[in-house]
């Protein structure tokens, strides 16, 4: 194997990461409302039943988070300014994502008040956003020579 340097090493199991990431996590009102209980909370762990053996065998475990969660706050909605309850954010980490993509065309749903919304309440998630990536001090990540 080579490495970025142009140095040949021998790879080892500890220098490979697997990664797996999922498609657009749009959550449509038929789907909110199989989530919603009778005592008015939701749970959305079933969306990802199917999948939590195969997301758990990865190190990295991206879901690109298409719709917002903002919380009830904002009013949930489907389609066309999506805006969901927190209780995703509880079942995407459920089922064993450690990233969220919050980068889309529904970014701005809900005026951006639901994207902080999300950052301010989501516990262990890495989040990567439209509004992480423009930063206008951030500095540039170039690839290394080789």
């Amino acid at each position: 194997m080579t490495d970025p340097y142009g140095e040949s090493k021998e790879a080892k199991m500890d220098d490979i990461v697997s990664i797996i990431v999922t498609g657009e996590i749009l959550i449509h009102d038929r789907i909110v409302e199989n989530a919603l209980r009778a005592d008015g909370s939701y749970d959305f762990n079933f969306v990802f039943d199917q999948l939590r053996e195969e997301i758990a065998g990865a190190d990295i475990r991206m879901a690109n988070t298409e719709v917002i969660i903002g919380g009830k706050e904002l009013g949930i909605s489907g389609y066309p300014r999506f805006n969901l309850p927190y209780e995703l954010a509880d079942a995407i980490v459920n089922a064993g994502f450690n990233v969220t993509l919050q980068a889309s065309n529904h970014s701005l749903d809900r005026d951006g008040a639901g994207r902080q919304q999300f950052l301010r309440k989501t516990r262990g998630l890495r989040t990567g956003s439209s509004v992480l990536c423009s930063r206008p001090n951030s500095k540039e990540i170039k690839p290394p020579k080789g």
